[in-house]
């Protein structure tokens, strides 16, 4: 998902469909703008997209900041 959608910057998030929206909720009450580098990665899917990153770039991409961060502050009930 491409996150200035939701006015949260050009970054890219990549999460299952279960705690996407719930994962933005987050993203909006955290009030940070996400610049063009910048990919929201669920720790599940996170080697999928480093492998995908490093075989498709003809050039490295390291990881400059990696933090986790709390659904729980989301104000985006999730459905179950």
């Amino acid at each position: 998902m491409d996150l200035s959608i939701q006015e949260l910057g050009p970054a890219k998030l990549v999460v299952n469909a279960d705690v996407a929206w719930q994962t933005v909720g987050t993203l909006e009450r955290l009030q940070k703008t996400f610049h063009q580098g910048a990919v929201i990665v669920s720790s599940d899917l996170e080697g999928a997209v480093r492998s995908l990153v490093s075989s498709q770039s003809p050039w490295k991409n390291p990881v400059k900041h990696q933090d986790e961060l709390d659904l729980t502050l989301s104000a985006v009930t999730p459905f179950f």
